[in-house]
């Protein structure tokens, strides 16, 4: 009975071992053929009987010891008594084979089982998929905006050239590289309004998404990028990842910049323009006919002495007609009209004079503080315009904490501009020595909703306002070829003036006048 079943486990065996297609060979130390399936005899164009004793290598190989087993791992693993694999290129077939070495009980080597699998179609589906990558390599590789192909865990799946060039990647890329590793040089996906992750917001809207980033060279210095992101469909229908197209536009953003400044600037000169020739021609008029006006009612004043109910009358004429010459000047000023007597002085004693002048009546009740530096630089311009500008800006401050009382404090200082700088009123300025005038209150914010409005003319906030105090101050300065800006913020406001220092070859008598044209023959109006 025991006879039997080995008899029909011996026969299964070898149905087994004959029909499995893998070629299959067992040999003895020697490399001598023990025993070959069928598949194997058919493959050496022999009979199974006629291969034993034959060495394998010879047949196969025409050689009676190749070299088959040569790395190292794989020597170490086969001494061991493991398996190991190798593979094989025969004339238009491949094999992938596995060796596996035998030993006796005492675990001496006595020989090894060949099994030898047909890879033939694999490789060739192999070779296709490579000639088919390497077709859209070259075709992603001759597309000058950087691609990448990235999964759904942020693996890069393929990239080309433009993009390996702005990362700095050599080729092929690790299996684990990530896009915002690369493109960002973060550890976490990017994220927020600023920098919405492309593959998130298509998984998400399933819709390809344009967004513009800003990336990191691997030097560190930043580009903004357009990134085109569309999706990229299973077969199954589900979203695998994204191709992901980034545009540098950099250039593009610096040059559309440049145009809506240079149209901000154009738009602004010529509304400046439009206003001040319509300003300077009424402020001219109207202070010729006031002239007429005051002087007659100085006339009536130094005549016979006017009857006790005329007193006031010509009091008020007289008041009336003052404040509208006032009101030319400050049109004037603002206009950029008239002439200029020219000195160079250092600004800082004006300033005391000016705030003890200003610092009457109501205004006594705010507190007054000055830093005034010691070594401040002189301008060249006409002190009596410089003191209209800072009454302006004293008054308006004053009149700002009226109401709640506050500190007004002032500080002067010298700065050296390194570059040309754009003003807020979009004039360029040339590069050179400045002196800074710094005045703060500590009155109630000025609204972000009428920043750009409060040095426009006409424009006031108070009921009984003119709208030409911040107006005149914005054209005094710039007459003198600086600029005024402010800063509003909860702890109050800060008017900014800068003013060019006097060249040492300025030498301007008292008695010249010149007029504005001259004075800022330095600033550019449009750059």
């Amino acid at each position: 009975m025991a006879q039997e079943e080995i008899t029909r486990a011996k026969m299964e065996w070898e149905q087994t071992f004959n029909t499995v297609p893998d070629l299959i060979a067992i040999l003895d130390s020697s490399n001598k053929i023990l025993r070959a399936n069928k598949s194997m005899a058919k493959y050496l164009n022999s009979s199974r009987d006629e291969l034993v004793g034959k060495n394998f290598y010879l047949l196969v190989h025409g050689n009676e010891n190749p070299d088959e087993i040569t790395s190292p791992e794989s020597i170490a693993a086969y001494c061991n008594g493991q398996s190991v694999e190798i593979y094989e290129e025969h004339p238009n077939e491949h094999y992938l084979v596995s060796i596996s070495p035998l030993n006796d009980d005492r675990g001496n080597y006595i020989g090894s089982v060949r099994v030898a699998h047909n890879i033939t179609e694999l490789k060739q589906v192999q070779n296709e998929l490579e000639t088919t990558r390497a077709f859209l390599q070259s075709i992603i590789d001759g597309v000058t905006e950087s691609i990448m192909v990235i999964d759904k865990d942020y693996r890069i799946r393929l990239i080309n050239k433009a993009a390996t060039k702005v990362h700095d990647l050599d080729l092929p890329l690790p299996g684990s590289l990530l896009c915002y590793v690369i493109s960002h040089q973060a550890d976490k996906p990017c994220h927020g309004e600023q920098h919405p992750c492309p593959l998130k917001t298509v998984l998400e809207i399933k819709q390809p998404v344009t967004l513009v980033h800003t990336h990191k060279r691997t030097d560190g210095t930043e580009y903004a990028v357009e990134i085109s992101a569309s999706p990229i469909i299973g077969s199954d229908g589900e979203i695998s990842g994204i191709i992901e197209v980034g545009r540098d536009i950099t250039e593009k953003l610096r040059l559309e910049k440049e145009e809506r400044e240079f149209r901000a600037r154009l738009f602004q000169q010529q509304k400046d323009q439009s206003i001040a020739l319509i300003a300077k021609g009424i402020a001219h008029d109207f202070n010729n006919l006031l002239g007429t006006v005051i002087g007659n009612v100085d006339l009536l004043q130094m005549g016979s002495a006017p009857k006790e109910d005329e007193c006031g009358i010509v009091e008020a004429i007289g008041s009336a007609a003052h404040r509208m010459s006032d009101l030319t000047t400050q049109l004037l000023a603002y206009a950029k009209g008239g002439t200029y007597k020219l000195e160079q002085f250092v600004i800082n004693s004006l300033i005391l004079q000016t705030l003890k002048f200003s610092h009457t009546g109501e205004a006594s009740k705010i507190k007054i503080s000055h830093h005034l530096a010691k070594d401040l630089w002189p301008i060249l311009g006409d002190p009596n315009q410089m003191k209209q500008m800072l009454v302006n800006i004293f008054t308006n401050a004053f009149e700002a904490m009226e109401g709640t009382g506050g500190i007004l404090t002032v500080e002067t200082r010298n700065v050296t501009k390194e570059a040309d700088w754009q003003c807020s009123f979009h004039n360029v300025h040339p590069q050179g020595l400045y002196i800074v005038i710094d005045i703060s209150n500590t009155g109630p914010v000025i609204p972000a909703e009428i920043a750009e409005q409060i040095f426009e003319p006409f424009y006031t906030t108070k009921s009984l306002g003119r709208g030409l105090g911040l107006a005149a101050v914005a054209g005094i300065v710039q007459n003198h070829g600086g600029c005024v800006s402010f800063d509003s913020e909860s702890a109050g406001t800060t008017f900014h003036i800068l003013l060019p220092k006097a060249n040492e070859k300025d030498n301007i008598s008292d008695n010249e006048i010149l007029s504005r044209t001259h004075m800022s023959a330095e600033q550019k109006q449009i750059h």
